[in-house]
């Protein structure tokens, strides 16, 4: 049995799991600081977040030192309970459902669940596709955006 094979069965068993909330508060200068980096030439004209920064949210606060990262720089608050040290995660794609605004000062709490994993044989050989839903939620349990996504998990 591979590495990649008891990764995929440890996955398996933790389907429907889901990590640790994280609550934070969002704020305009955080949404001017997503814009300029978007190369938006308008950034922010109300205190309204861009479509996509929520989803963008990792962790709250200045992130985790390099130490507490994987090799490959991943292992943010979302998605660091899932057991996948030694192995390079990468980006498959999102999904979102944008059910609201969210605005300067918003309270959110993030919570990610796995929804299922797939073992896959590609021409550079196996890999794993995990299907996780995000949801995004203010402190009345209005859900602001959902994610839906699909990383990509190799061999280091």
């Amino acid at each position: 049995m591979t590495e990649l094979t008891t990764a995929y069965e440890r996955l398996r068993a933790m389907i429907g799991t889901s990590g640790p909330p994280t609550r934070g508060r969002v704020d305009r200068r955080d949404f001017v600081r997503f814009a300029l980096a978007a190369d938006d030439p308008d950034p922010i004209p109300e205190d309204v977040a861009p479509p996509i920064f929520v989803s963008s949210v990792q962790e709250w606060g200045t992130g985790r030192p390099m130490s507490a990262l994987r090799a490959d720089g991943t292992g943010s608050e979302r998605t660091g309970w899932l057991p996948l040290d030694g192995f390079r995660l990468m980006g498959g794609g999102q999904d979102l459902d944008l059910h609201e605004p969210v605005f300067d000062g918003t309270e959110l709490t993030i919570s990610c669940t796995l929804e299922d994993v797939s073992l896959k044989q590609g021409r550079s050989g196996p890999f794993l596709v995990l299907f996780l839903v995000t949801t995004y939620r203010k402190p009345d349990g209005t859900t602001v955006v959902t994610c839906r996504e699909t990383p990509i998990v190799r061999a280091a």
